[in-house]
């Protein structure tokens, strides 16, 4: 891969991570942006995770040449996983939550295919930064459970809306033919990338922009493998506030399908389709999501918290309370 300088920018060279017989075509989109494609054997590859480990093929073989990212695609093309390099010039993968905040900020604000109002479905477990954004960003918002079809059904609820649709498996649909997405998806990345080299910025620039922009956000899962059923009865029933310092605000339960404001007192029911997940909102922003995983007796936590971080210079330090803060709240956790 050559990388060569013109006018005014850099070229910024990439790697598309592909299954092999994927059968999609990749137009060029500038010569600005120089990209090959790697092939994977989806027999050999796990793909279940999308994350740093899935795509460490791809990182082992650009590091002998320049490349500033790496365009990741799951077997069945309905999954994306974005790699970049950040601070130190050492390549890392954007959590589902990171990237699809890139791609939110980028439909709400940039996007020029949209037309007219514009929307974007996201899946419960998703981070809140993404409501933040399309808030701040004037968006219409739909919420959907995670997966494909979930996130299919919900968007043909809006079949005169511009869509984005995003869950926290690395899930982003823009368009329901699977092949025309993978290639507006890509198109979409291009923009995103030529802007920002027009800047002289990267994605790992972008990526703190947004955290300093809609608050620094963190998300953590945890795997709790004893008792799994009772401790979910005891999250919907009894759920914490003394043990982690903060008060409960609002109780979603999906199971039952209803919802209740403890400020307000309101009550109502939910619209999505039952499941075994409870959605705990704290006065401070945590959120705890409770998941039971009842063929297999799991119960999986997932965190969310965020702070102020109006200073791209203190965003290692930020990133890091938040961090510690999430560490913190899952030991105390550990006590119910």
């Amino acid at each position: 891969m050559e990388s060569t300088q013109t006018e005014n920018n850099k070229v910024v060279n990439g790697l598309l991570y592909l299954p092999e017989g994927h059968g999609l075509n990749f137009p060029s989109i500038s010569d600005q942006l120089a990209v090959r494609e790697l092939r994977y054997d989806p027999k050999a590859i796990d793909d279940e995770n999308l994350n740093f480990k899935f795509l460490m093929p791809a990182i082992e073989a650009a590091k002998d040449e320049d490349v500033d990212f790496i365009f990741g695609f799951s077997a069945d093309l309905r999954r994306v996983i974005l790699g970049f390099k950040n601070s130190e010039e050492k390549f890392q993968a954007f959590t589902a939550h990171q990237q699809a905040a890139i791609f939110a900020e980028y439909f709400l604000t940039g996007y020029t295919q949209a037309e007219g109002e514009r929307l974007v479905v996201k899946s419960l477990l998703l981070s809140n930064q993404v409501e933040t954004i399309i808030k701040k960003n004037e968006g219409r918002i739909a919420y959907s459970h995670a997966g494909y079809d979930f996130l299919i059904d919900a968007m043909d609820e809006h079949p005169q809306q511009s869509v984005l649709a995003l869950d926290d498996r690395n899930t982003i649909i823009i368009d329901r033919n699977v092949t025309q997405n993978a290639a507006k998806l890509w198109q979409m990345l291009s923009e995103i990338l030529l802007n920002l080299n027009t800047k002289g910025q990267s994605l790992y620039d972008k990526h703190i922009h947004i955290q300093c922009r809609y608050n620094l956000y963190g998300e953590k899962t945890f795997n709790v493998p004893a008792e799994s059923k009772k401790a979910f009865d005891k999250y919907r029933t009894n759920p914490p506030q003394d043990l982690i310092h903060d008060e409960l605000v609002l109780i979603t339960d999906y199971k039952k399908k209803v919802f209740a404001n403890l400020l307000t007192g309101r009550k109502g029911a939910t619209d999505l389709a039952q499941m075994n997940l409870v959605q705990l909102d704290y006065a401070s922003g945590l959120r705890i999501s409770v998941e039971y995983v009842e063929d297999q007796n799991r119960l999986i936590l997932h965190l969310s918290a965020h702070t102020h971080c109006y200073d791209k210079s203190r965003f290692a330090e930020s990133r890091k309370q938040v961090h510690d803060r999430l560490l913190k709240i899952v030991v105390a956790l550990g006590k119910m």
